[in-house]
C-alpha cells in the first residue's frame, strides 16, 4: 500500500489504453526546415483528400523547393457528420495528452479593445458562440480578450466554460477611447499618396493591445509546429494600413509631427504586427478574421469612428483592409460583408480538419530577418490550395534543444499540456462528511513504449498535481512517486496507474497534473476541469461517477483515496468484452429535512443514439446513511455491446430534483 508522496515497489503487467486517433506526424526540428499547411479546396470548397507530395509544388522566391516531409492530416468533417448528438455535445470525463495531433486547437480572441458601434456588440457575442457551438468534445480552445485578460478562458473541451466566457464581453464603450477623427489630407511619401488615420496615445496604447494579444498567441503556440491551429478573430479591425504605413508616417495633426514618446509608441505597434504575423508563420496558427458588423452600407461604414466616408485610405477602409490583410498573411480567410456567416464558420472547420502539412529545406543563403514568399501550387486545374503567403528568417537561428529536462512546474505552466510522455486523467468529486470540502479522487494513468527487455527495467516516475480556481489561484496540490519495475521480456506498451486526492470546497478549478519518467528524462502533462458541487445544501446531488475493471491496471494505492471510494478506480474508458466493468457513485441528499426515496435511471446509447440498455433503481430512505448519502452500483453489459463509442447517462430524482452524469466509453 502507497500513501501519497510515498515510493514503493510495483510490477507491471502489459496493458494498453486506446489508440490516439491518428500517429503524431514528426517533424525533425533542424533549424533549416521550412514546414507549411495547405488546405486543398474542389469547385465547391470543400477539402479534397487523397492528395501526395507528387500533387504539389512549392516556390520559394519563385525558386522550386522539392519537399522532403509530406504528411496528409484528416479528421472527421464534423459538419457534414450525422452522428448522435451527445457525439458531438458530452465532454469525456477523462483527459488525455496525447491526441493532440487528431484535434482541432481553436482559438477566439475577442477584441475589447477597438471601439466598434453599440449594435456590434451582441453581433460579436453570437459569432463567437457560433464558432464554439461548431467545437466537439475533441476539440481544444481557449477564449482570449484584447483588453480584459481576466474575462477569458483557457483551452478547455468544456462548451459552457468557453460560452460564459463569451457572455462577460461587453464591448469598449467603458473606456471611452476612440481615434482622432481622420485626417482627409493627403501626405507625399516615397512618390505615393498614404492615407492614414490621426492617433492620440490611449488609441495606440489600445491598438498595441490588440497587436500583442496576436503575437503572445502565436508565440504560445508555436511549440506545436506539426499541425495547424486556428485562431478566430472577432473584430471591427484597426485603422491601420498593414501595406503602406509606416510609423514614421503618422502624425498628430495636419503638418505637425510626433513627439518621440509617440513615434517610440507608434514605432512599437507597427513592429508588434510584423512580429505578430512571424510568429503566426513560425507556429502555423491560421488567421480567420470575423467583423461582426455583418452587410454594411459602403459609405459611412464607421459613422462613429470616422469623420469621412468610405475613401481610400480612409478609417472606415482601413478597419476593413486590416482583417483582411491579417487573415492573407496568416493562411485564413475573412468573413465580413455578410449577413449569412455559418457559411464561412463552417469553412473554418473543415480546412482544419483536413489539409496537408509540407516540409522543405530552402535553397540558397539566408537573410534574418527577410520575408520568403512561398507559393504552394496544387498540380491539378480543378483544385485551388490555400497556405500561408511567406515567412520571416528568423533573427537568431532556432537550435536543438538542450538534453537538460525542464522541471515539472514548467509543464504545469505551460498554455498547452506537454506530450512527450503520455498521460490520461480523471477526477471525481465526493463528499465529506462534516466539512464544506469534497473529496477528489484522482486516478493518472502513465503508458510507456519500450523495446525487448532481456533485464528488468526500472522506471522512477514523479508527478506532480494543482488545482487552480477561475482567478487562476492554486487552491490544492499533491506530489507523487512511484518505483514501478517492469519484469524481463515486457515489451510494448507499459501502462500503469497513479491515485491521488485532493480536497477543495465547491467551485469550478483547472486540475493540472505533470509527470516525469526516469527512463529517457520524459516529461507529460495533462489538464482537466473540475466542477466541485455543494454537497452540503443541493437537495440532491450525485458525486463523481468511477470506473472500476477487471482486471484492471497495475495501480499505485493510495489510501486517502480509499478511504472516500470504495473501488479500485480506472482513467480507461476502452474495454474488451470480457472485461468486467463496473461504475460507482454516491447519492447526497443537502439540509437537515427528512430523508427522501430517489430514483436512479440508467442508460446506454451507442453512437446512432439508439438505446441498447436501461434500468432502474429505487433508492429507498432507509438506504441512507447518517452523512446522508446512499451507493449506486451498476455493472454495465460490455459482452452484449458491439465495438465503438457509448454513453452510459445516470439520472437521479427526487420529487422535482434532479441531476445527471454521463460517461463515454468505447468497446474493442
Amino acid at each position: 500500500m502507497l500513501r501519497s508522496g510515498a515510493a514503493g515497489l510495483l510490477v507491471l503487467a502489459h496493458l494498453a489504453l486506446p489508440p490516439p486517433q491518428q500517429p503524431v506526424p514528426r517533424f525533425r526540428t533542424g533549424a533549416d526546415l521550412v514546414v507549411l499547411d495547405a488546405s486543398v479546396l474542389d469547385a465547391d470548397r470543400r477539402p479534397v483528400r487523397g492528395l501526395g507530395a507528387r500533387d504539389f509544388t512549392i516556390l520559394e522566391n519563385g525558386r522550386l523547393q522539392p519537399i522532403k516531409v509530406f504528411t496528409p492530416i484528416d479528421l472527421p468533417d464534423i459538419v457534414e457528420q450525422a452522428h448522435a448528438g451527445w457525439i458531438r455535445e458530452v465532454p469525456p470525463d477523462v483527459s488525455r495528452n496525447d491526441t493532440l495531433a487528431s484535434r482541432r486547437i481553436v482559438v477566439v480572441v475577442l477584441d475589447d479593445s477597438t471601439p466598434m458601434p453599440a449594435e456590434d456588440v451582441p453581433r460579436l457575442k453570437a459569432m463567437a458562440r457560433r464558432v464554439i457551438e461548431r467545437l466537439t468534445p475533441a476539440d481544444l480552445a481557449a477564449v482570449v480578450y484584447t483588453f480584459n485578460k481576466r474575462a477569458g478562458q483557457e483551452f478547455t473541451s468544456d462548451r459552457e466554460r468557453l460560452l460564459a466566457a463569451v457572455e462577460r464581453f461587453n464591448g469598449s464603450l467603458d473606456r471611452q477611447v476612440r481615434p482622432a477623427p481622420y485626417n482627409p489630407d493627403p501626405t507625399e511619401r516615397s512618390g505615393r499618396t498614404v492615407y492614414f488615420d490621426e492617433f492620440d496615445a490611449a488609441a495606440l496604447s489600445l491598438y498595441s493591445s490588440v497587436v500583442d494579444t496576436l503575437r503572445t498567441m502565436s508565440d504560445c503556440l508555436v511549440d506545436l509546429p506539426e499541425r495547424r491551429k486556428a485562431l478566430v478573430f472577432v473584430s471591427v479591425g484597426l485603422p491601420l494600413d498593414v501595406a503602406a504605413s509606416k510609423p514614421t508616417m503618422l502624425s498628430l495633426t495636419p503638418g505637425e509631427s510626433m513627439n518621440a514618446d509617440m513615434k517610440g509608441a507608434a514605432h512599437s505597434l507597427f513592429t508588434g504586427l510584423d512580429e505578430a504575423f512571424q510568429a503566426a508563420q513560425r507556429a502555423n496558427v491560421n488567421i480567420y478574421t470575423v467583423d461582426p458588423g455583418g452587410l454594411r452600407a459602403p459609405a459611412g461604414r464607421y459613422d462613429a469612428f470616422a469623420a469621412a466616408g468610405d475613401l481610400p485610405g480612409s478609417g472606415a477602409k482601413l478597419n476593413r483592409d486590416f482583417l483582411y490583410a491579417l487573415s492573407a498573411n496568416t493562411g485564413g480567410f475573412t468573413v465580413a460583408d455578410t449577413n449569412s456567416i455559418d457559411e464561412g464558420i463552417d469553412q473554418i472547420f473543415r480546412e482544419n480538419g483536413s489539409y496537408y502539412l509540407l516540409g522543405y529545406e530552402p535553397s540558397g543563403p539566408r537573410a534574418p530577418g527577410r520575408f520568403y514568399r512561398v507559393e504552394v501550387r496544387v498540380n491539378r486545374p480543378d483544385f485551388t490550395v490555400r497556405s500561408r503567403s511567406g515567412y520571416y528568417e528568423p533573427e537568431v537561428r532556432s537550435v536543438a534543444k538542450e538534453s537538460g529536462q525542464p522541471p515539472l512546474a514548467t509543464s504545469l505552466g505551460a498554455i498547452l499540456p506537454a506530450t512527450d510522455l503520455a498521460l490520461q486523467a480523471t477526477a471525481a468529486p465526493f463528499a465529506l462528511r462534516g466539512r464544506k470540502e469534497a473529496a477528489i479522487a484522482i486516478a493518472l494513468a502513465v503508458r510507456q513504449t519500450l523495446p525487448q527487455n532481456p533485464e528488468r527495467v526500472i522506471d522512477n516516475v514523479t508527478a506532480q498535481l494543482r488545482a487552480y480556481d477561475e482567478g487562476g489561484k492554486r487552491r490544492a496540490s499533491d506530489s507523487l512517486s512511484a518505483r514501478i519495475v517492469v519484469r524481463p521480456g515486457v515489451s510494448g506498451e507499459v501502462v500503469f496507474e497513479l491515485l491521488s486526492r485532493l480536497d477543495l470546497p465547491p467551485g469550478r478549478y483547472q486540475l493540472r497534473i505533470a509527470a516525469r519518467s526516469s527512463i529517457g528524462g520524459k516529461i507529460g502533462s495533462v489538464y482537466s476541469d473540475l466542477e466541485v458541487p455543494d454537497f452540503r445544501t443541493a437537495p440532491l446531488s450525485l458525486s463523481g461517477v468511477v470506473v472500476s475493471a477487471t482486471p484492471g491496471l497495475s495501480a499505485v494505492r493510495n489510501e486517502r483515496v480509499g478511504a472516500v471510494v470504495p473501488v479500485m478506480l480506472t482513467s480507461l474508458r476502452g474495454f474488451d468484452p470480457d472485461e468486467g466493468v463496473t461504475v460507482f457513485a454516491r447519492v447526497y441528499e443537502g439540509g437537515t429535512g427528512a430523508l427522501r426515496p430517489v430514483t436512479i435511471a440508467a442508460r446506454i446509447r451507442d453512437a446512432s443514439d439508439g438505446v441498447l440498455f436501461e434500468q432502474t433503481a429505487h433508492l429507498g430512505a432507509e438506504e441512507f446513511t447518517s452523512a446522508r448519502s446512499a451507493e449506486y452500483r451498476l455493472v454495465l453489459p460490455i459482452a452484449r455491446l458491439q465495438q465503438g463509442p457509448h454513453l452510459l447517462t445516470i439520472v437521479a430524482t427526487m420529487g422535482d430534483s434532479m441531476v445527471r452524469r454521463d460517461v463515454r466509453f468505447a468497446v474493442r
